[in-house]
């Protein structure tokens, strides 16, 4: 026979949820190059660890590095994997996730020709409550597959 959780269970269930979420979102957010939701994702002072180059350290950093990336292009995400650790206060975790990332030429109408897979990812994040929402603190991502070019 199940039982009720207690709110306390309620509370961890939903707080594990919305971390999820936060990553799902960081997922759509790349995949419609929406860089206003994509910076929002994060804490003002998260710092982002990118293989190959200095981390990026708060909004305005990670606001230039996801600008300059090139517009022309299809790209999608696919995430899974996430696994959601929580502190006792419940205002702060430990996140790991992998990703699939595809890429393709920019095209009016889907689908898009390629030649697949671009390259697979995990991350690692430490993310937190901040201001009432599940923010990034730090993501530390690490390129675990990758196509030759």
């Amino acid at each position: 026979m199940m039982t009720c959780p207690d709110s306390t269970e309620w509370q961890r269930l939903i707080a594990a949820q919305e971390c999820r979420d936060l990553v799902e979102r960081y997922t759509i957010a790349v995949n419609e190059q929406d860089i206003d939701e994509f910076v929002a994702l994060f804490a003002p002072e998260a710092v982002w660890k990118r293989p190959h180059v200095a981390p990026l350290r708060g909004r305005d950093a990670i606001r230039e590095f996801m600008s300059r990336r090139p517009a022309a292009r299809t790209i999608r995400h696919v995430t899974g994997g996430i696994l959601v650790d929580l502190d006792d206060s419940l205002r702060g975790a430990r996140l790991r996730s992998q990703t699939l990332e595809f890429t393709g030429p920019a095209v009016e109408f889907l689908p898009v020709s390629s030649t697949g897979l671009s390259r697979m990812v995990e991350y690692r994040d430490r993310v937190a409550q901040v201001d009432g929402e599940w923010r990034f603190v730090e993501r530390v991502t690490t390129v675990v597959f990758a196509t030759p070019v």
